[in-house]
């Protein structure tokens, strides 16, 4: 399973592929899901409507494709995820 995140310009620095980072759901935000960045998008995009931050929806923001190493049941397509780098924090 993989995730479609979007990061803004000032935290473009933090996503590598290859790095690894923590997906937080609403239904179980004390449950993470651990993933790996396989992709950091090379142009900029306004962000999507999807976006739950309506502050961010007029930003351009850099799409990141996130493998998830631990999915299980409780994690579907089309969910909502926050996600955290190890060193700061990223978008949905």
């Amino acid at each position: 399973m993989w995730v479609r995140a979007y990061v803004d310009e000032k935290n473009l620095g933090q996503a590598q592929p290859g790095q690894e980072v923590l997906l937080y759901t609403d239904s179980r935000p004390d449950k993470p899901y651990h993933g790996k960045i396989g992709f950091v998008s090379p142009s900029a995009e306004f962000t999507p409507k999807t976006v739950e931050t309506p502050d961010l929806r007029t930003d351009l923001v850099y799409r990141l494709r996130i493998v998830v190493t631990d999915a299980d049941g409780a994690l579907r397509q089309g969910m909502p995820v926050t996600i955290s780098f190890s060193h700061g924090n990223g978008h949905e």
